[in-house]
């Protein structure tokens, strides 16, 4: 069984699946999702 397996770095530990992409804070995974993943309900 194969699984995509992400790696978490004690030093990136806020991840954006969709994007594959490392925060180092809390805040700008906010804002990053807040940029590209706005969803209008």
């Amino acid at each position: 069984m194969q699984h995509v397996q992400v790696v978490h770095n004690s030093s990136t530990p806020y991840w954006c699946v969709e994007c594959n992409m490392a925060f180092s804070n809390g805040n700008e995974l906010r804002e990053h999702a807040r940029r590209y993943h706005t969803y209008k309900k």
